[in-house]
C-alpha cells in the first residue's frame, strides 16, 4: 500500500554534488536554518528533505515524455520501493535525449510535463547561447 511521502517527519539536508560527486553537507531540523547555512556554501549547495523514521514504502513517480517541440508524447507512472524519490514540487527531474526530454515528480503528471518543458527551454538557451 502506498504512503503518502508528504507526511512523513523530515529533516532538510545541504547537498552538492551529482551521481558518484553526490555528498550530504549538514543535515538541520528547519529549513530556514538549512537555507541560511546554504547560501554560505556557494552555488553549487541546494537544500532538500530527508524523511525520518522512514520505513520501506512504495512511492508513484509520475513521468512524462515532450518532444523537442515542446508536445507531450507519453505519461506513465513507476512505482518505487526503498528508493529515495524528490518529494517537493521544485525539485522535479528531467531527463534529455537526441530526440525527447523526460520529466518526472511524485506529485503528479503537471509537475513531471513542467520539468520536462522546464528543461527543454534550458536546453534550447544553451544550444542559442543564452545561458
Amino acid at each position: 500500500m502506498p504512503v503518502d511521502v508528504f507526511d512523513l517527519p523530515r529533516v532538510w539536508g545541504i547537498s552538492a554534488g551529482e551521481y558518484s560527486d553526490y555528498h550530504v553537507i549538514a543535515i538541520y531540523t528547519e529549513r530556514e536554518a538549512a537555507e541560511r547555512a546554504a547560501s554560505l556554501v556557494g552555488e553549487e549547495a541546494r537544500v532538500e528533505p530527508f524523511p525520518l523514521n522512514r520505513l520501506p514504502v512504495d512511492v508513484e513517480e509520475y513521468v512524462v515524455t515532450v518532444g523537442l517541440d515542446g508536445e507531450e508524447l507519453s505519461r506513465t507512472t513507476m512505482s518505487h520501493n526503498e528508493r529515495w524519490l524528490n518529494i517537493e514540487d521544485d525539485r522535479a527531474w528531467a531527463w534529455e535525449s537526441r530526440r525527447a526530454v523526460r520529466g518526472g515528480s511524485v506529485r503528479g503528471y503537471d509537475q513531471a510535463l513542467k520539468a520536462a518543458r522546464d528543461k527543454l527551454a534550458q536546453m534550447k538557451a544553451v544550444r542559442e547561447g543564452l545561458a
